[in-house]
């Protein structure tokens, strides 16, 4: 019985500390992937806002240009 116990408790304890580092591994694998997952957030958001700038800056040159036009037109001489 004590021959049986020494060879099997060992290999139980490997067994527990193998199944408890599967779970720690994909712990991480899973941690992993919220932050690749977060980080795409992030990007896109960037994205988003750099597709934004061209549109305010031409819509700035469109009323800079109405206003040019206007103010000319108000103060020349007719």
């Amino acid at each position: 019985m004590n021959k049986v116990l020494v060879i099997l408790i060992p290999f139980v304890m490997m067994g527990v500390l193998f199944i408890g580092g599967l779970g720690i591994y994909n712990g991480l694998v899973s941690a992993q992937e919220e932050a690749k997952t977060a980080w795409v957030l992030v990007e896109n958001q960037y994205q988003r806002r750099a597709d934004v700038i061209p549109n305010l800056v031409e819509a700035f040159n469109r009323e800079f240009h109405f206003l040019l036009i206007y103010f000319r037109d108000c103060f020349t001489p007719h």
